[in-house]
């Protein structure tokens, strides 16, 4: 049976910018056996979401108890799912194979009654999606698309910042504009995502590690090797 060992790194303001310390490391261990990486954290901060090899599944785990309830078994759901403010609406990639070529749908889920809806049909160009607040945006095809979380009605634009992923360079969006942004500089960002409050970015660059910027690509810390890292709050980061 796998445990997921949480480190729960403390991003602390000093003078000369930002400080991490570990602030302790917490191991876990699910209900169903398996091999599990931490996908995201619920708004309550009690609860996170994890998926299986390959980002195969999506769950949401008790931190306390480790008691698990299952949201979906589709491939590729567990790659930066979205979740609305309230806890209740989880919006993920679905992955097709059944053809000759993969397929991809984007799905919300409603976690505690098990409903879903389809907010993009199957596409062999989504991008993985960005949230703020409660509206996902992605690309399919070319063509970038907003949703409201809750009604999944279309928007015409995001009035708060938001961070998608361009194969692997991430991309700011606001008000109708993007610009990419590499902190680090050249090379492949994965695990990237904005802290609640959208003033700073938590990213794995390959090879070099993860890394806390600000928006104007300064960057404020080096958290080491931490894989999977994920916002608990603006203060808080978690990884494996």
């Amino acid at each position: 049976m796998k445990y997921i060992f949480l480190v729960l790194s403390l991003v602390t303001c000093i003078a000369s910018g930002q400080d991490i310390k570990v602030k302790g490391i917490k191991q876990l261990l699910p209900e169903q056996k398996g091999d599990y990486t931490i996908s995201g954290v619920m708004p309550d901060g009690r609860e996170l979401l994890i998926t299986g090899p390959n980002a195969s599944g999506l769950s949401v785990i008790d931190i306390k108890s480790g008691k698990t309830r299952i949201v979906t078994k589709s491939a590729g759901a567990g790659y930066q799912p979205v979740i609305s403010s309230d806890g209740q609406n989880i919006c993920y990639r679905s992955d097709d194979y059944s053809g000759f070529r993969k397929m991809t749908y984007i799905i919300k889920a409603d976690v505690f009654t098990g409903d879903t809806v389809i907010l993009q049909p199957r596409s062999r160009e989504i991008t993985t999606p960005g949230s703020t607040g409660n509206t996902i945006m992605f690309k399919s095809g070319g063509k970038m698309i907003i949703r409201d979380i809750k009604d999944s009605t279309l928007k015409s634009a995001v009035n708060q910042v938001c961070v998608m992923a361009d194969g692997l360079t991430p991309v700011l969006y606001y008000a109708g504009k993007s610009k990419e942004y590499k902190p680090g500089g050249e090379g492949s960002y994965i695990w990237i995502s904005l802290s609640p409050d959208k003033t700073k970015m938590v990213y794995c660059l390959v090879g070099k590690g993860t890394f806390i910027s600000d928006l104007e690509g300064n960057i404020l810390a080096n958290a080491g090797k931490i894989n999977a890292p994920k916002w608990l709050n603006n203060n808080i980061i978690i990884g494996m």
